[in-house]
């Protein structure tokens, strides 16, 4: 009965199923590995304190830079910002 189908559906452009390509590679049949959350969860958390070392540093760098500047710029840029509300 299928046979017939498929005999039938041969002139419409669908393939055969000798046609279809199925891969033969076994790696591609075998299931992925699971993931250990447990690793991600470790990693995330160091991230986290690397990056908020990183921010740290990067704040400490801008206040020092605006405590060397001479004081008239310094004023300058004090007044610049509270005029905008910062």
């Amino acid at each position: 009965m299928w046979e017939d189908e498929w005999a039938a559906a041969r002139g419409r452009g669908t393939c055969l199923p000798e046609e279809i390509f199925l891969p033969r590679d076994e790696a591609f049949w075998r299931a992925p590995k699971k993931r250990n959350r447990d690793d991600e969860e470790e990693k995330k958390k160091k991230k986290k304190k690397k990056k908020k070392k990183k921010k740290k540093k990067a704040n400490k760098a801008k206040t020092l830079r605006l405590e060397a500047m001479p004081a008239k710029y310094r004023a300058r840029i004090v007044a610049k910002d509270k005029e905008l509300g910062l």
